[in-house]
């Protein structure tokens, strides 16, 4: 009986920290999402452009998808989700300091 509670523990947390996760993404993209009509105004480019800016994101996150895909059979979930997010997290630090950001 404990081994089976133990692995219901287990399946519980990691279901508690996929959502936090996924939550965490969601604030994040929600974030970016409410400041487009400023970032478009500040860059000067049109809808077509923003619209391209937007379809390379998307192909990002088709790209991502197939990596993760293929990089959590071998290392595991946990290890990929921990890089996946510092690499995130990187990104929109290494982005919001760059000179030239429009943010």
């Amino acid at each position: 009986m404990s081994g089976e509670q133990d692995s219901d523990g287990r399946a519980l947390t990691a279901r508690v920290g996929a959502a936090a996760c996924f939550l965490l993404t969601g604030f994040v993209f929600a974030t970016f999402a409410s400041r487009v009509p400023a970032i478009k105004g500040n860059l000067g480019i049109t809808d077509g452009q923003l619209a391209m800016g937007f379809v390379g994101l998307n192909a990002g996150a088709i790209l991502g998808l197939q990596f993760g895909g293929m990089l959590v059979p071998r290392t595991g979930s946990r290890p990929a989700l921990v890089v996946g997010l510092l690499a995130f997290a990187g990104a929109l630090l290494a982005r919001r300091s760059s000179p030239t950001c429009p943010c």
